[in-house]
């Protein structure tokens, strides 16, 4: 097959991917019945870009503060990362809070920032898990936990400072 033969294939089958649901239920279907959650797991941890929560963390803050790659390239990013900003009881304590997660069997990401009402300013926060056994990822696929661990961290100071305190205890820095 050419490039461009390639490129037209990959092109079609994501538009059918994105607008033919009954395509793309058939298709997840087929690939569970034939790919086991531990070999998902393991495909996950092979082809894991291997990206760090440190950049990811870097990566938003420049959103959250508009100097991503121009100040309009932030705020198109704002716009899709504040989805939380849409409910109300979030509205109630947060001037901003933008979130992206990703998962894959055994793999957990989350980055967020978040500005309290009448803070000075705001925070960012990545986690980032890997090598989850199966039902412990499971678990976290449903209670979404870290999640309120992050909320933790990013708005409570003393919380924060110890998790900070035995993060450096174990990492020795």
């Amino acid at each position: 097959m050419s490039k461009t033969e390639y490129t037209n294939s990959v092109y079609n089958l994501t538009s059918k991917w994105k607008n033919d649901a009954a395509f793309r239920d058939r298709k997840i279907k087929d690939m569970l019945k034939f790919i086991s959650i531990n070999d998902q797991q393991a495909m996950a941890e092979a082809l894991n870009p291997g990206g760090t929560a440190k950049a990811y963390a870097q990566i938003m803050e420049r959103i959250y503060t508009d100097s991503l790659i121009s100040p309009n390239a932030s705020r198109i990013m704002r716009e899709y990362l504040e989805w939380p900003m849409q409910n109300e009881p979030v509205r109630e304590k947060f001037d901003a809070l933008g979130a992206k997660g990703g998962s894959l069997p055994g793999i957990l990401t989350e980055a967020m920032y978040a500005k309290q009402k009448n803070a000075e300013q705001g925070r960012v926060v990545a986690l980032f898990f890997e090598n989850i056994p199966s039902d412990e990822w499971l678990q976290l696929m449903q209670t979404y936990v870290q999640q309120d661990f992050e909320i933790k961290l990013l708005t409570d100071k003393q919380f924060f400072e110890t998790v900070r305190q035995k993060l450096q205890h174990f990492s020795g820095n």
